[in-house]
């Protein structure tokens, strides 16, 4: 298909919170932010999810803003929705060949009943993959010393996730977590996701580079959520420990990289 000879309006649509067959608009209701401690966060499922708001022409995803994507044109077969992927699937038994899970880790609070989901909506012979990261950096030169702020937030991170039922920390039991639930031919890849451009080789550097933009970019919003929620720190406190954060993220001396699971597995 060119993707570039469709003209199309992209779709954004709602998954009502109860099970449904049919889907509705989000228009103003989009717009439904929470406002906390300076920071604006999403209103859907208020109490049960945590994420930064992001604004209304960029909610759509990520992954397409950074492609950057033309908003102005999806292929037909396309939607986008939000809905609460922990609640039951507004969708039949059976529906889709494929699902994937991409850097949910801050998101879910019980990941057997996830992948149950999957499987039941997987038809036979479907595919799912996941792929999530280790919470805590790791470094083989060992220019990452033990009392960095990195480590040190992440941790903090950690604690604060479970405190609110979320294990952070999910990465490396996944390919256990799709056996258990019944998958077969599971297969786990792992690689290493550098932070900044330490790294020799070109394509790495580049990787590098973007993960470090990225985790700067939501720092502030993740750690201001979860440590004032969580570990009843004041925003203040959050702000002066997120200086050294920066810091240490920005240093060149560290060659700093997470391990990324990317970890896939079959319906029989």
């Amino acid at each position: 298909m060119d993707i570039g000879q469709v003209d199309q309006e992209p779709r954004l649509i709602r998954v009502p919170q109860r099970r449904s067959s049919f889907l509705s608009s989000l228009h103003e209701s989009v717009r439904n932010y929470k406002y906390e401690n300076g920071r604006r966060y999403h209103g859907f499922e208020e109490g049960r999810k945590f994420s930064g708001a992001v604004d209304a022409d960029e909610i759509l995803a990520d992954a397409i803003k950074a492609t950057r994507f033309p908003t102005t044109r999806v292929p037909p077969n396309l939607q986008f929705e939000i809905d609460d992927v922990e609640r039951e699937w507004a969708y039949g038994p059976e529906s889709f060949d494929f699902v994937h899970i991409r850097y949910m880790f801050s998101a879910i609070t019980d990941w057997p009943k996830l992948l149950q989901q999957c499987m039941r909506h997987l038809k036979p012979g479907g595919w799912v993959e996941v792929v999530e990261m280790d919470i805590i950096p790791s470094s083989d030169d060992g220019s990452l010393p033990p009392d960095n702020y990195i480590t040190k937030h992440l941790q903090y991170l950690t604690e604060a996730g479970a405190k609110m039922g979320r294990r952070l920390d999910i990465a490396a039991h996944l390919y256990q977590l799709l056996a258990d639930a019944g998958f077969v031919r599971v297969t786990e890849v792992p690689c290493k996701l550098p932070m900044g451009i330490w790294p020799k080789q070109k394509n790495l550097k580049t990787i590098g580079f973007f993960h470090r933009e990225q985790f700067l970019e939501g720092l502030q919003g993740m750690a201001m959520g979860f440590f004032t929620r969580a570990l009843g720190w004041t925003p203040q406190e959050v702000e002066v420990f997120l200086v050294r954060v920066r810091k240490d993220v920005r240093d060149p001396s560290f060659h700093s990289y997470w391990r990324t699971y990317f970890v896939y597995a079959q319906k029989p």
